[in-house]
């Protein structure tokens, strides 16, 4: 049987593949969310800003969220993406440093920003 003798399959309307899909293709169940395993001596992952880590501290800069730690012993800016709070701007120099001021600009290579 060569490359060109098997037969083509019908070109179906799109509206009608939408409507016959799953009497087509079997219906599939949504995959399940898939959630890191724990790592050994840790019962659950836990969110830092959940846990209050961060709210014993009252800011959301580079600068304070670096002195934290999560139970492992890593800083909690290796898991946590930082942006301004005012304008959520990650290039932002507020997100860097709660004692600058907020440019509203996502530019790189601003003034004390870490990008």
């Amino acid at each position: 049987m060569g490359k060109g003798s098997r037969p083509r399959p019908l070109s179906v309307p799109l509206e009608e593949l939408d409507r016959n899909f799953d009497a087509i293709f079997g219906k599939k169940e949504p995959r399940p969310r898939w959630v890191p395993p724990p790592l050994p001596g840790e019962e659950t992952r836990k969110d830092p800003v959940a846990t209050g880590l961060v709210a014993k501290y009252n800011c959301w800069c580079y600068n304070c969220l670096k002195e934290i730690k999560d139970n492992r012993g890593w800083p909690v800016t290796m898991s946590t993406f930082i942006v301004c709070p005012n304008c959520g701007n990650k290039r932002c120099p507020r997100a860097t440093d709660h004692n600058l001021a907020c440019t509203k600009s996502n530019e790189p290579g601003q003034p004390g920003s870490r990008y």
